[in-house]
């Protein structure tokens, strides 16, 4: 695979490896010396992707740290369903640190 003519397949696939923002400089260490991309083109590559993503239920987007994949908003609500925390009740919370306390007290 040749770093210049693919760029964007590189870039994006990055993008979705790291699990969060990666900022330009980041992105540019993922390339040999000889093969790193200008950050102009870096930066033209990261718009064109967003322009891709538009209207999909993910987005690249640019934040304060640099560029990320993230679920679009319009997405979000039933996506975030997936990191719902289970509601525990309060006497099972009391009941593990009793016997946590229990246990290590003796």
């Amino acid at each position: 695979m040749n770093p210049s003519d693919n760029l964007k397949q590189i870039v994006e696939a990055a993008l979705l490896a790291s699990g969060k923002a990666m900022s330009l400089d980041k992105l540019l260490e993922l390339f040999d010396e000889m093969e790193q991309p200008e950050k102009k083109a870096l930066r033209a590559v990261l718009q064109e992707l967003s322009k891709d993503y538009a209207d999909r239920g993910i987005e690249v987007k640019e934040v304060a740290s640099g560029w990320r994949i993230q679920v679009s908003r319009e997405c979000a609500p039933w996506v975030s369903r997936l990191w719902e925390e289970k509601k525990v009740d309060k006497n099972e919370d009391f009941i593990f640190i009793f016997s946590f306390f229990i246990v290590y007290t003796l």
